[in-house]
């Protein structure tokens, strides 16, 4: 794994969201600029045409055009990193809950133990809060993320690009990466 990386799951979880964010920064930051720019090249195309310079008006719309796109894919890069962000935060949060889970669970258990015949019932009640707390946990472990057709995609591709870098590195599928130094 990369350097700065942290090693547990909750940690990766909250790295990745911290990155995600950056990013969704970054593309609002472009964002603003393809929208200035957007903005001046379409004035330059009504003045153009406005002094009869058609040719260059039509140039310039190919290239107001082509940020236009631009714009489009921006948007929806960030659209989906939004949502990317919200399911980090979702799986953070489940993380939390995990974790608090197999907290209470660890204590229970150890109650229990130091507790074991000083009262039947009192027993049976911890037992009954440590099943409960022990199937809890065992749900939390199958929970699996839903997916739409587009993240689905992104997955794919995502994969695809991942194959391909290490495809590219010269490591052979299903080696252990080298640990950067």
């Amino acid at each position: 794994m990369s350097e700065g990386i942290p090693k547990d799951i909750r940690g990766q979880l909250k790295w990745a969201k911290e990155r995600v964010d950056s990013q969704l920064q970054k593309l609002s930051r472009i964002s603003s600029s393809v929208d200035s720019r957007e903005r001046a090249l379409f004035e330059k195309v009504v003045s153009l045409e406005k002094s009869g310079q058609s040719l260059r008006a039509s140039r310039y719309s190919v290239e107001l055009s082509e940020l236009k796109k631009l714009k489009g894919t921006v948007r929806a890069t960030a659209a989906t990193l939004d949502a990317v962000s919200l399911k980090l935060d979702g799986a953070v949060s489940l993380g939390d809950a995990i974790a608090a889970i197999a907290g209470a669970r660890t204590v229970v258990s150890s109650l229990s133990r130091q507790v074991k015949g000083m009262n039947p019932d009192f027993d049976r009640t911890i037992s009954e809060i440590d099943d409960v707390l022990s199937s809890t946990q065992q749900t939390f472990s199958e929970i699996q993320i839903p997916t739409n057709p587009e993240s689905e995609q992104i997955l794919e591709e995502a994969a695809a690009v991942a194959e391909l870098r290490v495809r590219q590195s010269g490591v052979p599928p299903g080696a252990p990466l080298p640990e950067r130094t």
